[in-house]
């Protein structure tokens, strides 16, 4: 067991140095997956198209047609006056 983690007391041990730990080659999923991101890469041209988020454009919407809400609550409101319905009769 010479070289192992139970023998040295552990990869890249300090007391013996000439029994450093060997990077692992990457998963071949991992390999297939890097040479297609690379290959879009070199055809999509020098910068890579970024979407922008559109969450901004949602939040206007809404804030517009809360606003529109608001404004169409006070014009009916403002055609329609409250009636003073007293609670008390008055001898």
């Amino acid at each position: 067991m010479r070289g192992t983690a139970a023998h040295d007391g552990g990869a890249g041990s300090p007391s013996r140095p000439e029994f450093q730990a060997e990077p692992r080659p990457a998963p071949a999923n991992q390999v297939a997956t890097q040479a297609r991101s690379e290959k879009a890469r070199s055809e999509s041209g020098p910068h890579p198209v970024v979407r922008s988020s559109r969450l901004w454009l949602w939040v206007f919407a809404a804030f517009a047609l809360q606003a529109l809400a608001w404004t169409a609550w006070f014009v009916v409101a403002s055609h329609h006056p409250v009636q003073e319905i007293p609670l008390v009769r008055v001898r």
